[in-house]
């Protein structure tokens, strides 16, 4: 009898010939994974794309549209010359600091034209908007001296004080209040006080004019007593 020619059979029980090495079984193939993947969640990684490309824009978009805004109101404000038009570009952009710097000017002009009350009145509508800003401290000067003007001394001369003794302001408005004071103090005889006042100012700023002034006004106390006692002020 002849020997048969086929590949005998593995034994009963033999696993070895069910375990494979073909890479495409044992590991699942990469990019089908991937495509699978895309074509089921393919809205989702849509909506996704399309939220993060309008945060893009939104975000540029939105700078722009506030460098636009703030060009505008720069040219609207440098058009501006009378105090009726700083009143009205003040009321259209409430709160903005051009609108409180408008004010300011608004102030200083009733100031200079001997409209205390009208005077007050804006530099306190200015300072709601820069109170906190470096144009603060010169808003108190202001209104300091128009309410000694308008005959409010002791309330004035309290306000100056603040703003003399106010370290967070700037060295400038700081001197320029001490030296207002040191004016009241020569014009009412008082040495001592004035005496203070200059020493105050050299501590601000020696060099500065304020400084001199009042060292001035200190020398020629003598004179400054026999003169009238009236103190003038120029807009601050």
């Amino acid at each position: 009898m002849s020997k048969s020619n086929e590949t005998p059979s593995a034994p009963s029980g033999d696993d070895r010939n069910l375990v494979t090495t073909d890479e495409s079984v044992a590991a699942p193939d990469l990019e089908e994974n991937v495509h699978q993947f895309l074509e089921k969640n393919r809205f989702t990684i849509f909506a996704v794309s399309v939220v993060v490309v309008l945060a893009i824009f939104g975000r540029y978009g939105w700078q722009w549209m506030q460098a636009s805004q703030i060009t505008a109101e720069r040219e609207a404000f440098a058009s501006v010359s009378t105090d009726g038009e700083r009143q009205a570009f003040a009321a259209e952009h409430t709160g903005s600091q051009l609108g409180g710097v408008a004010l300011l000017q608004v102030a200083d002009n009733a100031f200079a034209e001997g409209r205390f009350d009208d005077a007050i009145a804006a530099y306190d509508s200015a300072q709601k908007t820069l109170a906190d800003g470096v144009l603060g401290s010169r808003i108190r000067l202001g209104r300091a001296m128009a309410q000694i003007q308008k005959g409010d001394v002791d309330g004035g001369q309290s306000a100056l004080r603040d703003v003399a003794n106010d370290l967070s302001a700037a060295r400038s408005v700081r001197a320029e209040a001490a030296y207002h004071l040191a004016s009241i103090a020569a014009a009412k005889s008082d040495g001592d006080e004035l005496a203070k006042l200059v020493t105050q100012l050299n501590g601000i700023n020696p060099a500065s004019t304020w400084a001199q002034r009042a060292s001035i006004l200190q020398a020629s106390l003598p004179a400054v007593a026999a003169a009238d006692s009236e103190v003038s002020f120029g807009t601050p």
